[in-house]
């Protein structure tokens, strides 16, 4: 007597009794939903569909992916797998789960949650599912067995089989209604190797499917095949496409931290070159007199954000930015005669409105016109200068040692350009001719609000009085 003895006895039942139609869920692989405390079986539930339905919540929430099972008895899951005729026949998947094993975690949430092996078991296989983890849920199984008539066949595969070894998804064949376990696969096997399985059992069940039913196996074998590889190149795609924008994702925040970082290092190198310039210049400074001596001026200097402070220089001190002048003034060569014939006649216009001229030498450096900018007193740290062309040339970008006669560029302007502003200033434009000639170009004054000692504007605030003696504070351009 073979084990399907009592199939006129089965019940007949559909698959609408057993699925219900869901959406698709994307997977996204979090630690919140796996908890792995939670039992697959929840006691007091009685109805086998509402076995199943907290069997696949439980299995998501612990695994990460929802396993479709067939809603109905291990006999309705038989039924329908092997009843149909034709290519409605499909291969039983059944898994075995057991808790507190070695693989108990990572087989089914590497393996049976992987994407592809979830479709090819959801549309190629009637898949059941149940857990053995205590003594009444396996002895609930054999009775499952027994009504489906599996025990002599199935059950007795999975007597010999050690506790230790589960969870394990078998696969099982019903030829010529008798249950054969044709492949297991468990916590040792890789996606790659359980996916060959699966495919590899299909195939031969088609095989035997076709022959059965003595039909052309290719043409049967070949459109399934080809279902099946469809769906394996669209889960592949969508793999790829996923951790495609997963890369992007890790590239543009790796993109951003460094620039982040970038641009803290340069704000904390700024700080650090502010800090020893400030310190620098602080230890240039000429010793504070005494409140009590009466050669002294007292300066009150308001700062950014309204704070303000006091220092006291003797009137003998200068100022920095006269002493750097008179250096750089020191360097310029010796101004020809109105006379000589082998001159050019420089005009600048000043801050202010005023202007100034210079003769060089034609066979003089062109480097000449930064020095004396800078001895008026428009370092070149702060101040750009520029020729009069359209568009305007930087001096800096001339040879500098070439002389005025070598020179291609006859004409030169001079725009010093304050470079902590938004606007630029004209201060004056300078042609290398023999005739002098000059053009006004209206362009908006800068706001200096960087000055906070503004010279050229006003006289310092003064505590303490002058009393008419000569001093070197006072109105400077």
């Amino acid at each position: 007597m073979s084990d399907y003895s009592d199939y006129s006895e089965v019940e007949s039942m559909s698959d609408n009794d057993f699925y219900e139609c869901e959406e698709e869920e994307q997977y996204e692989e979090s630690s919140s939903c796996k908890e792995s405390d939670l039992p697959l079986f929840t006691e007091g539930l009685e109805s086998i569909k509402e076995i199943m339905d907290n069997y696949e919540l439980i299995f998501e929430q612990r695994f990460g992916r929802r396993m479709k099972l067939f809603r109905g008895s291990l006999l309705a899951a038989s039924n329908a797998a092997f009843k149909p005729t034709g290519i409605d026949k499909k291969p039983l998947a059944l898994y075995i789960h057991k808790d507190g094993n070695e693989h108990s975690h990572s087989f089914p949430s590497k393996v049976l949650s992987n994407k592809t092996i979830s479709d090819i078991l959801k549309n190629q296989f009637v898949t059941w599912a149940w857990d053995i983890s205590s003594p009444e849920n396996k002895a609930r199984l054999e009775e499952f067995m027994a009504e489906a008539c599996m025990r002599r066949s199935v059950y007795a595969e999975i007597q010999h089989m050690r506790d230790s070894e589960f969870p394990k998804l078998l696969v099982i064949t019903a030829p010529k209604w008798v249950h054969e376990v044709k492949a297991v696969i468990d916590g040792g096997n890789s996606v790659d190797e359980a996916r060959n399985v699966l495919v590899d059992q299909l195939k031969e069940f088609v095989d035997e499917r076709s022959a059965s039913s003595a039909t052309p196996a290719f043409s049967e074998r070949d459109y399934l095949l080809q279902e099946q590889q469809k769906e394996y190149e669209r889960c592949l795609a969508e793999d790829r496409a996923r951790e495609e924008k997963k890369r992007e994702k890790e590239e543009e925040e790796r993109k951003k931290i460094e620039e982040e970082e970038r641009l803290e290092r340069e704000r904390l190198e700024e700080e650090r070159r502010k800090e020893e310039e400030a310190e620098r210049k602080k230890q240039l400074l000429p010793e504070e007199p005494e409140a009590s001596e009466t050669d002294a001026i007292h300066l009150r200097f308001r700062l950014p954000g309204g704070e303000q402070t006091d220092r006291r220089f003797r009137y003998t001190e200068k100022i920095e930015k006269e002493e750097e002048a008179e250096r750089k003034k020191k360097l310029l060569p010796e101004e020809p005669e109105a006379s000589e014939t082998d001159a050019i006649h420089l005009r600048f216009r000043l801050p202010g409105g005023g202007q100034t001229n210079r003769r060089f030498r034609y066979t003089e450096k062109i480097e000449f016109v930064s020095t004396f900018v800078e001895s008026l007193g428009f370092p070149l740290d702060i101040f750009d200068v520029f020729n009069s062309d359209r568009p305007r040339k930087n001096l800096a970008v001339f040879q500098q040692d070439s002389s005025f006669e070598r020179s291609e560029e006859r004409r030169i302007a001079v725009i010093i350009t304050d470079s902590t502003c938004h606007h630029t200033r004209i201060l004056g434009p300078l042609r290398l001719s023999s005739s002098p000639r000059y053009t006004t170009q209206d362009i908006p004054s800068c706001h200096r609000s960087h000055w906070r000692f503004d010279v050229a504007k006003r006289a310092p605030l003064c505590d303490v009085g002058l009393n008419g003696a000569k001093h070197n504070y006072g109105r400077n351009d």
